[in-house]
């Protein structure tokens, strides 16, 4: 069964690094992943949070620490146990491609990219629905998937790798929005009463 899956993972990857990458999309794919590209957007984002919330550094605080989990869970723990190697990093691939970007000597298996990104987009998801509109919680899932699938693009992961760092991302934002959430909802009732 592992098997399959692995055949089926470079399967996927090699088409989609052969015959679905555009020159012209090349760049902007390339600088589309990468995290300093989304700075304004992350510096917005705490703008939003203080101008929507009286206690935004509670926010802060969980992004913080969902950033830091999400991380330590992909690449701390995870990538060094399974120990993948990177598409271009594995002989089968190689010479068969060419990555858009360095290829990082780190593991693989899952995207860091995929998992932080996707934390933080469903905890944003979760904690700010009663100001963000549903419109825009769903554009954030989609720019994490965007990013995640940029990884493929660029090869340097394969789609289980993707595919995997958003579960992880996914349940680690969904757990610190519900933890939050309920830690400010006793707070409310601690003062109360």
């Amino acid at each position: 069964m592992l098997e399959y899956l692995n055949s089926l993972d470079h399967q996927i990857f090699y088409f989609i690094v052969t015959k679905l990458r555009i020159e012209s999309l090349d760049g902007l794919i390339s600088v589309w992943r990468d995290k300093y590209f989304w700075f304004p957007l992350y510096l917005s984002l705490i703008l939003w949070l203080v101008i929507n919330y009286k206690k935004w550094w509670h926010y802060m605080l969980g992004i913080a620490f969902l950033i830091t989990i999400s991380d330590q869970i992909s690449s701390g723990l995870i990538k060094n146990v399974v120990k993948r190697e990177r598409p271009c990093k594995e002989v089968v691939f190689k010479d068969s491609y060419s990555t858009l970007i360095h290829c990082s000597g780190a593991y693989s298996f899952p995207s860091s990219h995929a998992c932080n990104h996707m934390a933080l987009a469903v905890f944003l998801f979760f904690a700010c629905r009663d100001t963000l509109k549903l419109l825009y919680r769903r554009a954030l899932i989609i720019w994490a998937i965007s990013i995640g699938f940029a990884q493929i693009y660029v090869g340097v992961h394969f789609p289980f790798d993707v595919i995997i760092g958003f579960t992880i991302g996914a349940f680690v934002g969904w757990l610190v929005s519900l933890t939050l959430s309920y830690l400010l909802n006793n707070k409310k009732s601690v003062n109360v009463a």
